[in-house]
């Protein structure tokens, strides 16, 4: 299952980061405590660690702080933002990492280029934020609002790709299939819904599981597993 927005381990597993309201606590795989970092000014929302494991993304009021804690004493690095972020994610090669805002927003910022932007619009503060395993396609929800950014000619001055089959009701949580730019969605309403929006806006299939949808992951095997807040738990075998 998708790991709290409060924990955070390194790809390898050696180090997990846990947010303790407004510091962070680095302890490895013995539970020995490796760093604390520095209080941050308000309470941490979100963590994320960057694919090579070297850099700690950190959510809350007022940006991102990204701490670097290869080795030695920790460095950390701020990216401004005059509001809360909610959340975030790395795009796999670490050159852009996105945020959803309190204000209804997913922020990015291009570190490759020390440029960042805004993508407006969403009725309601972003809930999940995902890319493919290709770094090509960020998968944005806000609200009834579920769309694409590409981001091999994009996205800036590009619309998204709106995706439907929803009904609009809110989709709070997805997952990208592994090595494939396949996403899936879980709703409110309890409908699982498969995309591929490089292709079409349309689902590719839908299925119904009786709750609320609270979290979606695929395994290695390409299976996808759903929870439902009355606590069921669902496992799809795709066929090709």
């Amino acid at each position: 299952m998708p790991t709290p927005a409060g924990l955070a381990f390194t790809p390898d597993g050696a180090l997990l980061a846990i947010a303790d309201r407004r510091r962070i606590l680095v302890v490895d795989r013995s539970g020995e405590l490796r760093h604390v970092l520095e209080p941050h000014a308000s309470t941490v929302e979100a963590l994320a660690y960057a694919a090579d494991g070297r850099t700690l993304a950190v959510a809350a009021y007022g940006g991102l702080r990204l701490w670097s804690i290869e080795a030695g004493e920790p460095a950390a690095k701020d990216l401004a933002w005059k509001g809360s972020l909610l959340q975030t994610a790395w795009r796999p090669n670490a050159t852009v990492i996105a945020s959803g805002t309190q204000d209804g927003a997913v922020h990015f910022w291009r570190l490759d280029r020390g440029s960042d932007a805004a993508m407006h619009g969403f009725p309601a503060k972003p809930k999940a934020i995902v890319w493919d395993s290709r770094g090509r396609v960020l998968a944005t929800s806000g609200g009834g609002l579920v769309c694409t950014w590409d981001f091999t000619t994009g996205p800036e001055g590009q619309r998204p790709t709106i995706l439907s089959g929803h009904d609009d009701v809110p989709c709070d949580v997805m997952a990208f299939k592994p090595l494939e730019a396949t996403l899936a969605g879980g709703t409110r309403a309890g409908r699982v819904l498969l995309w591929s929006p490089l292709r079409s806006p349309e689902p590719l299939a839908g299925a119904e599981v009786g709750a609320e949808v609270t979290a979606l992951a695929w395994s290695p095997s390409e299976l996808l597993i759903v929870t439902t807040r009355t606590g069921t738990v669902v496992a799809y075998e795709l066929s090709r």
